[in-house]
């Protein structure tokens, strides 16, 4: 039911033609990108930030959304290229958040088997290390929330 309504809402994006779309008409878009990306529906939600983003490239907003949603998908190359078009100085929840998920990404080693490392991390409930590495996994993968009860499990 969301890839429909996200379906539907990225064909109304690219039907715009050549006018210019203001941010009011594609609020429902936003917010539909959001709950793509807040549900796991990273494919969904890259290809609306991806629209999104070319009708709306002064939004570093939407570019964080994108880099998030391409995080969710491994593809950290292209979220780190979607970050560096972001100025430094932009300050905004979301932008740093997608900066310290990039982060993270970085430091797990290719191929992180979450497995194994819940399991390394259920083993031993002491050992501090094994949660911390679940977590930046977690938050690598997008899992906020899991991320958050590995530490403070």
């Amino acid at each position: 039911e969301l890839k429909r309504a996200l379906d539907a809402l990225l064909a109304q994006l690219q039907l715009g033609g050549g006018a210019e779309p203001g941010t009011a008409d594609l609020e429902p878009v936003i917010e539909s990108a959001a709950a793509a990306l807040a549900e796991g529906a990273y494919a969904e939600a890259e290809q609306v930030y991806a629209a999104l983003v070319a009708e709306l490239p002064e939004r570093n907003d939407l570019k964080a959304g994108h880099a998030r949603a391409l995080l969710g998908l491994s593809r950290l190359a292209e979220a780190e290229a979607v970050l560096a078009a972001i100025p430094a100085a932009a300050k905004d929840a979301g932008i740093a958040q997608a900066r310290a998920a990039l982060a993270l990404a970085k430091e797990m080693p290719a191929g992180a088997d979450l497995a194994a490392l819940k399991a390394k991390a259920a083993a031993d409930p002491s050992d501090l290390a094994a949660k911390y590495d679940l977590a930046g996994a977690l938050m690598a993968a997008g899992d906020r929330d899991a991320a958050a009860d590995a530490l403070l499990g």
